[in-house]
């Protein structure tokens, strides 16, 4: 039947042809509200809305890991993590909360062996130069694959220093992981990320529309150069008018630290985040020059650095600033009601972005000084509450309710 209704769908997109739109089901009926790949799909109102048995589902799988406390099930973390991607298909802003769940999928629980001079040298003959047996020892801990991750009081990570290793005493402790272990450590960071899932899936009503945003027709580019003391951003936004916005922010470590913490010196290894966070400033452009009461729209955003890209279309990161950043932007997209995609520019092509990066305070821009404008940073790195302007303030009787607490 399946390649019956391929044959039929391949037909009919000869005779009938709707951009994007042609549905072939087999043994199904067709109503207002369908369920496909497990969403259900409101033809109605154009709408997708994650089922309460998957929602359920999720939040069993969550409530088994929180009861087990600190070491968890490897099954079950791999399960709620594909489910939880699958989720984080449609909601992008989530997938952040998903990198501290990937960490404790490869946190094994280690096994502290005493090790006898024996089996010392068996071991140094079976393993390989990343530490990882290529064949079993002899003994149950150090079979194939085990990986040893310390020895006495030192953490190994090569042969090299495995070799290097004395052995002063009948017994040499030795830390091994065995990636074949059924459990998984889960820390402090994995545990807030299944308590903050499980009150998401609890309170929030999980229906997202599919219709597609509208695309602004504009050329958005930024860059960002950094040394070790210092960094600078820059980036424009050309509307169809011929108008145009442009920034460039120039700091020292110290200023840029003082934003946020994210930032330590030297500052040039991170500039992939500091590329993304150029990027966040220019949809912050975007998002100013445009009026308040719209619709879904989609930006199209300019950059010369593959790992920011990269990054924004996963989602995730495991590098502390670039998740840091990549919070931010992805959480900006969702208050703002603007998609941004970023994709790749030669670097060469990216010119007038990278002079904006660079340029100094007492620098004559390229661009028309009236339409420069200055992206609130402190309010976009921050990861609370804060007011825009600098000099607002809080209402006078908010003020006092707080210092009564």
């Amino acid at each position: 039947m399946s390649r019956l209704a391929g044959t039929l769908l391949r037909l009919s997109h000869k005779i009938i042809w709707v951009s994007h739109l042609l549905w072939g089901y087999v043994d199904a009926t067709w109503g207002p509200v369908t369920v496909w790949i497990g969403w259900e799909i409101d033809l109605q109102s154009w709408s997708c809305e994650l089922p309460l048995a998957k929602i359920s589902k999720i939040i069993d799988q969550l409530e088994e890991l929180l009861f087990a406390g600190p070491k968890v099930k490897f099954k079950t973390l791999e399960s709620l993590v594909g489910r939880l991607l699958w989720v984080t298909g449609l909601w992008k802003v989530l997938r952040p909360l998903l990198s501290p769940l990937y960490r404790a999928l490869h946190a094994l629980p280690s096994s502290c062996v005493g090790v006898s001079p024996e089996l010392w040298s068996s071991i140094l003959r079976n393993v390989d130069s990343l530490c990882v047996l290529t064949r079993k020892a002899a003994h149950p801990s150090f079979h194939a694959g085990a990986r040893i991750t310390r020895v006495a009081n030192s953490y190994v990570t090569s042969k090299d220093e495995l070799l290097a290793m004395p052995f002063r005493k009948r017994r040499l402790w030795v830390e091994v992981h065995d990636p074949d272990h059924p459990l998984r450590l889960a820390d402090s960071d994995a545990l807030a990320s299944l308590h903050a899932w499980k009150a998401l899936l609890l309170s929030t009503p999980f229906v997202k529309s599919l219709r597609s945003p509208v695309e602004l027709q504009i050329v958005a580019e930024a860059d960002a150069c950094a040394t070790e003391s210092s960094m600078g951003l820059g980036g424009y936004v050309c509307w169809p008018s011929g108008r145009s916005h442009w920034f460039a922010i120039c700091l020292s470590a110290t200023e840029l630290q003082d934003f946020s913490d994210l930032f330590q010196v030297p500052l040039q290894s991170h500039i992939a985040a500091l590329e993304l966070l150029a990027q966040l400033l220019l949809l912050w452009c975007i998002h100013q020059a445009l009026p308040s009461c719209r619709g879904r729209l989609r930006a199209f955003l300019r950059c010369d650095n593959s790992a920011a890209e990269a990054a924004s279309s996963k989602g995730m990161s495991s590098v502390l600033a670039m998740s840091g950043v990549l919070q931010r932007f992805l959480t900006f997209q969702a208050w703002s009601g603007i998609e941004a995609e970023v994709e790749h520019i030669a670097g060469y092509k990216n010119a007038l972005a990278d002079e904006l990066s660079r340029m100094q305070v007492d620098s004559v821009p390229p661009l028309a000084i009236e339409d420069r404008i200055s992206p609130p940073l402190r309010w976009l790195l921050c990861s609370g509450v804060c007011l825009q302007p600098a000099a607002a303030r809080w209402p006078e009787h908010l003020q006092q309710l707080a210092s009564k607490k």
